[in-house]
């Protein structure tokens, strides 16, 4: 079986010069090499990809959020296809033991992309209202389905971003977990250069969360692309937050080594 590596550096060719939907392709691939099952489910104007471990419910819900993937290359021109080619948030999934969730975005995880995806989803409109309502709306119908008491929403990158946005939404939620968070967007655009993500939320600029909501915000000392600079004044503002730094991570190294680690310490904290 060709490695994972090589399907994805086939997958930069296809993506980025014949726009296909190779992306999506390989995150399902890896999804099914994991073992978990594939569903849809509806969101207010999106139909979301939903990928589920094995483990029973029993009214605690772990929900994973994945990072902005791909939405532009070189900075210059707008992929097809912005379903993550890195899965990290898989990764982690695979090694949780609670009944555990993926949440796919608006677009993201399409082999056909639908008709009223419109690429301003995936680029400045990515954490928008449309995006966050969706999600909000999807999540809520497998929360009434299954009977979950109890959230806690993991987020990676820009999948932090949509935690933090999605969580006033959800009453069910009681603990956000961001790694590599980007909880202020505006900062985050500015230190780099990147256009302003004019149509998006900002979590730096929303009310600080409920107190009732444990946040628990990791950052890697050696991240180049969400410094800790960056979120260090958002979470002091937040009423129940920690900011843990860890020193051998980056923003994609080396969170799989930590993660039963962190699984552990959350297990016996609240839930």
């Amino acid at each position: 079986m060709r490695s994972y590596l090589t399907m994805i550096k086939q997958c930069l060719i296809c993506l980025f010069i014949t726009g296909c939907s190779s992306a999506s392709s390989l995150f399902a691939i890896k999804a099914s090499q994991l073992g978990f099952e594939t569903s849809f489910i509806q969101g207010l104007n999106y139909k979301h990809t939903l990928y589920k471990n094995k483990a029973s419910h029993n009214g605690v819900l772990h929900v994973y959020l994945g990072g902005d993937g791909t939405p532009w290359f070189k900075g210059r021109y707008i992929t097809r296809d912005p379903t993550p080619l890195k899965p990290i948030m898989l990764d982690l999934m695979q090694r949780d033991q609670s009944a555990a969730i993926y949440l796919g975005r608006p677009c993201y995880h399409q082999q056909k992309m639908p008709a009223n995806c419109d690429h301003s989803l995936w680029t400045n409109k990515r954490y928008s209202k449309i995006v966050v309502n969706s999600m909000a709306t999807a999540l809520k119908h497998y929360i009434n389905q299954y009977g979950i008491q109890k959230v806690s929403l993991f987020g990676f990158s820009g999948g932090g971003t949509l935690a933090m946005l999605l969580a006033p939404k959800i009453k069910e939620v009681d603990r956000v977990v961001t790694l590599a968070g980007n909880l202020d967007t505006d900062a985050w655009t500015a230190a780099h250069g990147y256009a302003p993500l004019s149509g998006s939320l900002n979590p730096a600029l929303q009310p600080p969360l409920a107190a009732s909501i444990q946040q628990l915000h990791y950052i890697g000392e050696k991240d180049r692309n969400i410094m800790l600079k960056l979120v260090k004044p958002v979470i002091k503002r937040q009423k129940n937050a920690q900011l843990i730094v860890l020193k051998d991570a980056d923003h994609h190294c080396c969170w799989l080594k930590h993660w039963d680690k962190f699984l552990e310490s959350l297990n016996h904290s609240i839930h």
